[in-house]
């Protein structure tokens, strides 16, 4: 080793002056790694290079990380309740629906009921004039209330209105 004198400084000295001005903050983080159970880990270390060590651990931790964030996330009982929220309000929408479109169909049906009632009754009625011969074919009306003004209609007996019925009931409207 070279004398040095008071207040001088040699290489080296000055290299690690100069370093302590520039180095960065850092976190130092150790690991136990047991020889029974991370072997391993432990043989990888190893096989490292030295003046890679440091970076290979930091590459491995960033890669662990954007797995961790890729990986989906396991439900949570909080989770699962909001999502059976979820699917019972919507249950309850469907529900609601299917009662309003029944109600309307229930609706639909009584005025559809009533008409057809309307008309079985209409069509009883024309019957009976039919088979008493009380109605003119082609008119409507009895002949009971036939006016002067009315054109003449010739009569039909029964047969005669069955037979054209039966026409009328075998055409393809």
């Amino acid at each position: 080793m070279l004398p040095v004198k008071p207040g001088k400084t040699t290489g080296q000295q000055a290299d690690n002056k100069r370093r302590r001005t520039v180095r960065r903050k850092y976190r130092l983080i150790a690991a136990k790694l047991f020889y029974a159970t991370d072997g391993d880990l432990i043989q990888w270390w190893e096989r490292a290079p030295d003046g890679d060590k440091s970076d290979v651990l930091r590459e491995s931790i960033r890669d662990y990380l954007a797995r961790l964030k890729a990986a989906p996330k396991p439900a949570t009982d909080h989770d699962v309740i909001r999502q059976a929220d979820r699917v019972l309000a919507y249950a309850e929408q469907v529900t609601q629906w299917a009662a309003s479109a029944l109600a309307e169909q229930q609706a639909v049906n009584a005025g559809l009921t009533e008409q057809l009632a309307s008309l079985t009754r209409q069509i009883t009625e024309l019957s009976a004039k039919l088979a008493t011969g009380n109605i003119m074919i082609g008119t409507g009306q009895s002949t009971n209330n036939q006016t002067a003004a009315d054109p003449p209609v010739p009569r039909l007996t029964a047969e005669q209105a069955a037979e054209r019925l039966k026409k009328v009931k075998a055409r393809k409207w």
